[in-house]
């Protein structure tokens, strides 16, 4: 059975006081986790804070995507999966199309640096795009 993890928030105090939009989110969650047969984990909560702000500069917004990342690298390096696959590789990377980070195969996901910039007079950019161009190109 597939593990999944729920993430929810609301923007405003007056919202996560109220405890009513957190709680229809959790119902949606397990309902469609139920429906889909999918573990529910855990679910990660951000009350009160803005959907504006990016989802890794979150609380509970890190912790969902480590959470993601930790299952994967558990799938990867099981030998009944495709740890086959990453034998050779020296280093892996992981993006969500925006921002990427680098590290190895064996690497918790705090051991995860950010590619900055291709010379040490650029200004200095986390997009994906500056560290695929510094360990790709």
């Amino acid at each position: 059975m597939r593990t999944a993890y729920g993430y929810i928030r609301v923007s405003s105090e007056d919202q996560a006081d109220s405890g009513l939009g957190l709680e229809a989110q959790r119902q949606r969650i397990r309902a469609y986790c139920e429906l889909k047969g999918l573990r529910l984990a855990e679910i990660l909560e951000d009350p009160g804070i803005s959907g504006g702000k990016a989802l890794s500069s979150r609380p509970a917004g890190i912790k969902n995507i480590c959470a993601g990342f930790e299952g994967n690298l558990r799938d990867y390096l099981d030998e009944n999966v495709i740890a086959h696959a990453f034998h050779h590789n020296a280093f892996l990377i992981v993006s969500n199309g925006h921002r990427a980070r680098y590290g190895s195969i064996t690497s918790k996901w705090e051991h995860f640096a950010e590619w900055k910039r291709q010379d040490e007079s650029d200004k200095g950019s986390l997009d994906a795009e500056v560290l695929l161009n510094g360990m790709l190109a």
